[in-house]
């Protein structure tokens, strides 16, 4: 989804830049092996960006149900419902 908004090779070099800052240069290349190999089939990342799209908004809808009902908890019987 980066890749849509900053472009492919930003998105690239920044996920890449990051593993290696995190677990170390062996590791991060052998993740961005992964990526290339994955960027090789167009069809099968639409439908990962797709359904990844869905669970990300089923999941934030999820977070702000449960932190709206946490708010009214919390604000007693004034609360906003």
């Amino acid at each position: 989804m980066a890749a849509f908004v900053f472009g492919r090779e930003a998105a690239h070099n920044q996920i890449v830049s990051t593993i290696k800052e995190l677990i170390g240069h062996e590791s991060a290349q052998a993740i961005q092996a992964m990526i290339q190999n994955a960027s090789n089939r167009p069809k099968t990342g639409i439908f990962s960006t797709l359904l990844g799209g869905i669970i990300l908004l089923f999941g934030a809808g999820g977070a702000v149900g449960r932190l709206q009902t946490a708010l009214n908890d919390f604000g007693g019987e004034g609360a906003i419902r």
